[in-house]
């Protein structure tokens, strides 16, 4: 009996070692579990919005012509800041333009706004951010400075902004622009003073 006690002693101890051995091996092996406090990786809107279905169509709010960028509202998703690629084209009865986002890179249709009446005129040349227009009009020559987003042109058979057609904004090429100027700088200079200086010419 004596001799039986230290040898289940040292049974139970391997036993124990076996034990902790085998319970170490399990929690290498187990997955680790997030605790609440762990930081979830969410996905974009806009990204989760083309893994579930087609690219969405937004409407272009507001554009600056000097970066090619705009603020494009996606219904659902919100305002997003993209960059507009390439011309206008014809899209269900509006005009729309390629839009790719600045955040995610997906890219998606965006709607242009209806361009208000338009009346033709000339450029004379590009000061800054505005264009210098001339108009010839029955009663008189106006040249006056239109900003460059509210110069428009005709390419290839529709209606686009002017900073995206080829050529648009040099000397002497037709344009497009918004009749109303009240609050544009203007020169007027009557008929009769236009034709009397070319005659002394």
């Amino acid at each position: 009996m004596g001799g039986e006690l230290p040898t289940m002693r040292i049974q139970l101890a391997f036993c124990a070692v076996l034990l902790a051995a085998a319970l170490g091996g399990a929690a290498a092996q187990s997955p680790v579990i997030p605790s609440p406090g762990d930081v979830i990786v969410r996905t974009d809107p806009l990204v989760r919005a083309i893994q579930i279905g087609p690219p969405p169509v937004g409407a272009v709010r507001a554009y600056d012509p000097a970066t090619g960028v705009g603020l494009v509202a996606v219904p659902g998703i919100g305002v997003r800041q993209a960059r507009l690629i390439g011309v206008p084209v014809a899209w269900v009865g509006q005009r729309a333009v390629r839009a790719a986002d600045l955040a995610t890179g997906v890219e998606f249709v965006a709607v242009l706004p209806t361009p208000p009446q338009l009346v033709p005129a000339k450029v004379v040349r590009s000061i800054g951010d505005s264009i210098l227009v001339r108009r010839e009009l029955p009663e008189a020559r106006v040249t006056e400075a239109v900003p460059v987003g509210s110069v428009f042109a005709l390419y290839q058979g529709g209606l686009a902004p002017a900073t995206r057609v080829p050529h648009a904004l040099q000397p002497g090429s037709a344009v497009l622009i918004p009749p109303d100027g009240d609050h544009r700088a203007r020169v007027i200079v009557p008929q009769g003073a236009v034709t009397g200086s070319r005659t002394r010419r």
